[in-house]
């Protein structure tokens, strides 16, 4: 964190996997009917479930999966007194994970590139967590700073070399939460600051060229 004013602030942001994931989650196994799944999604509000073989990660399956599986509801009559299929038949197996010294970064791209929308947590062998987008999304606003009193800056660069000077000048006096830079359309390097000091419904944008 940048601070002008010479102000002293601690933040722990949570930037590992560790911090963010739900440890121990609720698991079923591979012979367990995808009706008995489903009401265990539905029953705890889950959309996945991790599936375990003991302790280890065998598969995942999803809210999705099972409806594709057992057809539209009014099919779903065909499986009493039957046999029902297993969770086995159709989840995902040797899923895609993270361990939970992996950066937030790491979850957020393995998601994105393979459209998913959690992943499971493991280290070594073991099953220790699941992190979900929404975990993702939640952190990202944390570090942003969104939910917090303050303004929002856009500051434009023509080089990130002059970050700190310009991010000094538009920001003397005040602290600075979070600082993010990306290239507009055009290529050009902006800087998005969000500092400390204004309150939310008065909100500030400020353009700054620097030339090179």
């Amino acid at each position: 964190m940048f601070v002008p004013s010479g102000e002293t602030v601690r933040y722990n942001a949570p930037m590992f996997i560790r911090d963010i994931m739900t440890p121990n989650p609720v698991t079923t196994s591979p012979q367990i009917r995808l009706f008995a799944a489903l009401k265990l999604m539905n029953d705890r509000r889950f959309r996945r479930l991790p599936v375990v073989d003991g302790r280890k990660l065998v598969g995942i399956i999803t809210k999705s999966d099972i409806y594709a599986a057992l057809g539209p509801v009014e099919q779903w009559g065909a499986y009493e007194g039957g046999e029902e299929p297993e969770v086995e038949e159709y989840m995902t197996p040797k899923p895609l994970t993270v361990a939970s010294k992996d950066t937030i970064e790491t979850a957020a791209l393995l998601m994105h590139d393979n459209r998913l929308s959690g992943l499971p947590v493991v280290d070594g062998a073991k099953l220790v967590g699941i992190v979900t987008e929404t975990d993702v999304f939640k952190t990202l606003l944390e570090i942003m700073g969104v939910k917090e009193v303050g303004a929002r800056l856009v500051i434009q660069l023509s080089s990130p070399r002059h970050l700190l000077e310009e991010l000094h000048r538009a920001t003397a006096g005040l602290v600075v939460r979070s600082v993010a830079t990306y290239r507009d359309a055009k290529g050009a390097w902006k800087a998005v600051v969000r500092v400390r000091g204004r309150e939310r419904d008065k909100t500030r944008k400020l353009e700054i060229r620097v030339d090179a």
